[in-house]
């Protein structure tokens, strides 16, 4: 006698079904925990870009004017009550020595005419906020809120001679506060005068 070959049509037993699906459903949990843990690094990501750009927003600020401007004054020693300084005569505030500075900086801008006298003023203000002020209008706070700057490690420093052009070093420290997170940061820049007299 011969013996037929029938094949039997067989599917996935209900255990390699639970098995499988529940893989699948592991695979599915730990792929969409890393789709949300990048969306929450991208959200912070954007949160700290925003808040840097209004840093380096200020800096190239006063970087602009302060290449352009003339008779620069430097105090180390101010008044924060009403931050007036009352003799803007052009001074140094290095001391000769590399890293003191002050936290006051005003200067002519460049469009100043004696009709029109725009004297622009920083300031690195003891509540951690960069302020301006032209002429004799009130402070305006240029830093976002989250940014915390330290008034006794930041400085404007104005090195000036007869023979040289004045040329003016901005150190900025201090602390980024965002989602809980404290973020230190150090700034320096440099600005030689390009007013040409």
């Amino acid at each position: 006698m011969l013996k037929k070959n029938i094949k039997k049509n067989t599917g996935f037993t209900l255990i390699e079904m639970m098995v499988s699906v529940s893989i699948f459903i592991i695979l599915l949990t730990f792929g969409m925990s890393a789709l949300l843990n990048a969306v929450n690094i991208n959200k912070k990501s954007q949160g700290m870009r925003s808040i840097f750009d209004n840093l380096n927003f200020v800096m190239d600020e006063m970087s602009r004017n302060l290449r352009v401007g003339l008779n620069y004054y430097c105090s180390p020693n101010i008044d924060d009550t009403g931050y007036t300084v009352t003799n803007y005569i052009p001074q140094r505030c290095d001391n000769g020595v590399l890293g003191s500075g002050g936290r006051l900086i005003s200067f002519n801008a460049a469009d100043n005419t004696p009709l029109n006298p725009d004297q622009l003023t920083y300031i690195i203000d003891r509540s951690g906020a960069i302020k301006k002020k032209v002429n004799s209008e009130s402070f305006i706070s240029l830093t976002d809120p989250r940014i915390t700057i330290d008034p006794y490690s930041s400085s404007f420093e104005v090195r000036m001679s007869e023979i040289e052009q004045p040329f003016v070093i901005i150190r900025l420290n201090g602390i980024i506060n965002y989602n809980n997170t404290k973020t230190p940061f150090n700034i320096q820049t440099s600005i030689s005068q390009r007013y040409i007299q």
